[in-house]
């Protein structure tokens, strides 16, 4: 196996791809002289529509049009050479030992601020590797407007993606940084969707075999309607956790995954976690979705912003 650096990115692929999507005005773009086309309401159904987010919710957003991403994706290989999961990484300014997992929204990594906050955490000293949970199927190149409902089916598919076929991709994007990069504390984060990953690359079964996973964030977590679409329940899930947990939530999410709620509680109960076990937050003027859908432009939006990156990189510096 070979380490990030030697292995061929496929940027010249992405951005392509990037300069595809800034370039379709059907999606909300983060230039506030852009304004919102009837085209960005169709895939607000679409995403809203979805068993993933609630009804008011920020809208999946295409990457700011001036954001050139520091990092390169990469495609991980089965031992015949075949393809098995592509990965955006973001490597450290110097050597590092600590590595945070991110794990993207229902919009695919390629959307909104994605890369942005995986830059933005490389540069505090983590390598951060963002797998692609739903294989390339979306957003590549967007359909015109009308055409977007079709993304329906292929959000519902990505939603329903069992576990068995996303856990042994986690696995080997963790192997790769573990075996070729030297790491040996990882965090994970996740937005919306991939707070469901976090729980459970934080439960006791994934993380028994890999001691390395130290803790986990999760922002606008959607655990609860993801675990319920595959036929799971939540609390085992909860339950099952054996890491120290950070929740970031909005008025969005239920109150049982709110500050109070019951998943703080289950959390606080588990006296083998090491403290602090769990932190709860919550950004009560915001709507779910924000940190990585939300308009920076606007000085409200962007302070919470702010201030919910600093809280997770607050968390993540004491157990990494």
């Amino acid at each position: 196996m070979l380490n990030f650096a030697s292995l061929q990115s496929h940027n010249h692929v992405q951005k392509k791809q990037y300069r595809i999507m800034r370039n379709v005005p059907l999606l909300r773009n983060r230039n506030p002289s852009i304004p919102y086309s009837r085209g960005v309401r169709a895939l607000k159904v679409c995403c809203i529509s979805s068993p993933c987010c609630p009804q008011k919710s920020e809208p999946v957003t295409l990457a700011a049009s001036d954001y050139v991403p520091l990092g390169k994706t990469y495609t991980l290989s089965h031992e015949d050479g075949s393809e098995f999961v592509t990965v955006y990484v973001s490597p450290p300014p110097k050597a590092s030992s600590s590595a945070i997992l991110v794990a993207h929204d229902i919009g695919g990594p390629y959307t909104g601020r994605h890369r942005e906050v995986c830059d933005q955490l490389a540069k505090e000293g983590y390598w951060v590797a963002m797998p692609d949970l739903f294989q390339g199927s979306m957003p590549e190149e967007l359909p015109p407007w009308y055409g977007l409902p079709l993304l329906i089916p292929k959000a519902l598919g990505n939603i329903n993606r069992p576990w068995s076929s996303t856990e042994p991709e986690l696995r080997k994007v963790i192997e790769h940084l573990v075996t070729e990069e030297g790491v040996d504390r990882i965090g994970i984060l996740g937005f919306c969707y991939g707070a469901f990953i976090v729980f459970k690359v934080s439960g006791e079964e994934f993380s028994h075999l890999h001691p390395q996973v130290k803790c986990g964030v999760s922002m606008h977590p959607s655990v609860h309607n993801v675990a319920s679409f595959k036929g799971e329940d939540q609390w085992d899930i909860v339950q099952s956790v054996s890491v120290p947990q950070m929740i970031l939530a909005t008025n969005g999410e239920p109150a049982d995954w709110r500050p109070g709620g019951k998943t703080e509680r289950v959390l606080q109960n588990k006296q083998e976690l090491p403290e602090p076990r769990c932190v709860f937050d919550i950004f009560p003027n915001r709507l779910h979705g924000f940190f990585t859908r939300g308009d920076p432009h606007k000085a409200d939006v962007k302070k919470d912003m702010d201030r919910a990156f600093e809280l997770t990189l607050e968390f993540l510096r004491q157990h990494l």
